[in-house]
């Protein structure tokens, strides 16, 4: 099996994802330390040890909604458009489900800054390869912001 390298950024995206699970699951915790029961009851492990997690898509969104760039296999974005102040729709061409989705607000140069903002991310009903994406300003008023996201399964 091949197992691809990832990038710096990817790298810490997927280390926030991982912390971001890992803190959901310790959430029922009490006292000094996590309840045992409730982390195992509370976590369906997608990712198990030993197997290898890739960046499997990875795009950059402009704030009109189209891609400014995005990776092309296994996982490209086979469309992506704002459907609202700050929402978008961003579809892959490969199914995406049991897959991890980390976002970021930000420009796709080395130039011009958003100031401060907020995204979310969810799958997209009704689909198995979209996401549903929102931005917001720093208030969190909805705004189209570009943003960043990677798939990591």
């Amino acid at each position: 099996m091949r197992t691809r390298r990832l990038l710096p950024a990817a790298g810490v995206a997927l280390a926030l994802a991982v912390g971001v699970f890992a803190g959901t699951a310790m959430a029922g915790g009490s006292g000094n330390g996590p309840n045992a029961a409730a982390v195992k009851s509370s976590v369906t492990p997608h990712f198990s040890a030993g197997t290898p997690v890739e960046v499997k898509a990875a795009a950059v969104i402009n704030g009109n909604g189209t891609v400014n760039r995005a990776s092309t296999l296994p996982y490209g974005v086979s469309s992506s458009s704002n459907i609202g102040t700050g929402i978008y729709d961003v579809r892959f061409t490969n199914k995406i489900t049991g897959c991890a989705w980390v976002g970021t607000v930000g420009r796709g140069g080395f130039s011009g800054q958003t100031g401060p903002g907020q995204i979310t991310i969810t799958g997209r009903v009704g689909t198995n390869n979209g996401l549903y994406i929102t931005t917001f300003d720093g208030t969190g008023t909805p705004k189209n912001q570009p943003f960043h996201v990677i798939v990591v399964c």
